[in-house]
């Protein structure tokens, strides 16, 4: 049996994250509590002043282009942050094939990659149908 394990969201507004580091490689056992895989997340944070309110207002960088003066908000010069988080297993299994590379982005919702059940005997994932798979059971933890 495979699973699919798919790139979380670790914040509201995360559309993607960077594979930062695989902690497991093709052919390797997954135990419970293994860390699998590192994602990095870059957000912008910008102080908005709204009738003499002050709102932390938090964009992902590739969308900071929407971050616009207008009449009610001034928006001061926005700061850059790396969100760290590692994502560890709540299951067990073989990962049988990673899909995103290390320094690759990938979108919330694909596919990071594919894991079995079994040990041997198992066909290639490629040559399996995964619209049917579960996801693999993860636990996402900001480390930075």
């Amino acid at each position: 049996m495979f699973f699919k394990l798919v790139m979380p969201s670790v914040d509201p507004l995360m559309k993607g994250g960077i594979v930062g580091k695989w902690y497991k490689a093709e052919g390797d056992r997954v135990e419970y509590g293994d860390d699998l895989v590192e994602v990095k997340v870059e957000l912008t944070i910008s102080a908005i002043g709204i009738d003499g309110a002050l709102e932390q207002n938090i964009r992902l960088i590739k969308d900071s282009g929407s971050i616009r003066d207008n009449y009610l908000a001034r928006v001061t010069v926005p700061k850059a942050i790396v969100l760290v988080a590692r994502l560890t297993s709540s299951d067990v299994g073989v990962l049988r094939r990673i899909e995103i590379k290390e320094g690759t982005y990938g979108e919330v919702g694909s596919l990071l990659a594919i894991l079995s059940t079994e040990d041997r005997g198992v066909t290639n994932p490629l040559d399996e149908d995964l619209r049917e798979a579960s996801e693999f059971r993860i636990v996402a933890n900001l480390v930075e």
